[in-house]
């Protein structure tokens, strides 16, 4: 059972380097449930279901189910839960179309 004084992350990367030292660096101020692929994503989401989180911080550009993918479908049971996006390789259309699926942050290695 996670504590209600922390808020809970979920953090999908499939980069383990990344994924590990974000997962470090956030594990100081929230609980994080680290996975490492949009398909396990969707299936902590199923188990757990979207309320089980604060907030979702995901990479864009991930085999088999993408970020944009996994956004989706978590939009079509959550419209609320806040969603950052966290990416090296992300083009102008990949940020519009996460901001018609109401993801307000980005992050991204300036060009």
């Amino acid at each position: 059972m996670r504590s209600k004084a922390r808020k809970h992350l979920l953090l999908i990367e499939d980069d383990d380097d990344l994924r590990d030292a974000f997962e470090q660096a956030l594990a100081r101020d929230f609980e994080v449930t680290a996975v490492g692929s949009g398909p396990g994503a969707r299936r902590y989401l199923a188990r757990e279901g979207s309320r089980a989180v604060d907030c979702v911080i995901t990479d864009l550009r991930m085999p088999e189910l993408g970020g944009l993918e996994l956004i989706e479908l978590l939009r079509r049971s959550d419209r609320a839960v806040p969603i950052v996006v966290v990416t090296g390789y992300a083009d102008e259309q990949s940020f519009s179309r996460a901001r018609d699926l109401d993801v307000h942050a980005r992050c991204s290695p300036s060009r």
